[in-house]
């Protein structure tokens, strides 16, 4: 089974954690710099197990202070991000756009927002060109393209301005976000679920959220997306696999016959527990999955 495609740890990358199912809080767990936590405004709105977390009710999913950490990061790579989002939408009623993920501060006013117009995926970035709401053009997806089901989710910008939106594994939009990150504000706020402010609710279920600085390629989202979010945490190297039979105590010799075909450790599987590698990150700056409890 793929490893999912981490490389490239830098401040700028972040990966959230929904592991820890008696607490107000979500954890990141990239390991870079100074961790971007989330707090819970209202824990009766949500329901936590092992590698979910469930929005039902209204609620906000905020870092207490600026999350300064993400937005100097992407600054500093040009504008080039990666949003990647592994979730279960509710329903395709959701509108506004429904915020998922989201840099911003108010209704108006935002660095990033990744968010579910009914059955549309909609992203806003934001550039001295597409003005401080990123809508003109904002990127947004064909009709349809939102199920109720465990979708991943992935938007890339690159630092000269192609933006795409890959829907398991596959593209699904691209244009061109004109402009550069000169007016991103470092004092935005990182929240899932809703706006900064509580006016723009999404309900679903998260099992992953990953912010890099830079752009993956098309070949690390389909590996992210073959992994699957439901990858053992404890999963071995990509190259690891298990053969039918009992492995030789010694090194097979070179032989003209072909080897055995070998079956995955792992198979990919509906979403239950992320994986991540955290010794090969590149670009990552936050990182949030849901995979073992805490305080269990």
């Amino acid at each position: 089974m793929p490893i999912r495609h981490t490389n490239s740890l830098r401040a700028a990358d972040n990966h959230i954690c929904f592991r820890e199912t008696e607490s107000n809080f979500v954890r990141d767990r990239s390991g870079v710099g100074q961790a971007v936590d989330l707090k819970i405004t209202n824990p009766k709105a949500v329901r936590r197990t092992r590698g979910a977390l469930e929005v039902k009710g209204k609620t906000e999913i905020r870092s207490d202070k600026a999350a300064s950490k993400i937005t100097n990061a992407i600054k500093n790579s040009g504008g080039a991000i990666t949003l990647e989002a592994w979730i279960r939408p509710a329903n395709l009623k959701q509108e506004g756009p429904a915020r998922i993920v989201t840099l911003s501060r108010g209704s108006q006013d935002r660095n990033v927002t990744l968010g579910q117009e009914k059955d549309r995926f909609d992203v806003r970035f934001r550039t001295p060109k597409t003005g401080n709401n990123g809508m003109e053009p904002s990127l947004t997806s064909s009709a349809k393209t939102v199920q109720t089901k465990p979708m991943h989710v992935v938007y890339t910008r690159e630092s000269g301005g192609k933006a795409r939106l890959f829907v398991d594994g596959k593209q699904r939009a691209e244009t061109a976000i004109p402009g550069n990150v000169s007016n991103w504000d470092g004092s935005f706020q990182l929240g899932l679920g809703n706006e900064i402010g509580a006016d723009r609710q999404w309900s679903g279920t998260f099992h992953l959220v990953a912010i890099y600085a830079r752009a993956l390629n098309e070949k690390e989202i389909t590996q992210n997306f073959q992994a699957g979010a439901g990858a053992l945490q404890s999963a071995p190297p990509a190259t690891v696999t298990e053969a039918k039979s009992p492995p030789k105590p010694a090194p097979v010799p070179p032989s003209p016959k072909p080897q055995p075909e070998q079956k995955p450790m792992l198979v990919a599987k509906p979403i239950t527990e992320p994986v991540s590698n955290p010794g090969s990150r590149r670009g990552l700056i936050a990182l949030y999955d849901f995979n073992a409890t805490e305080g269990e």
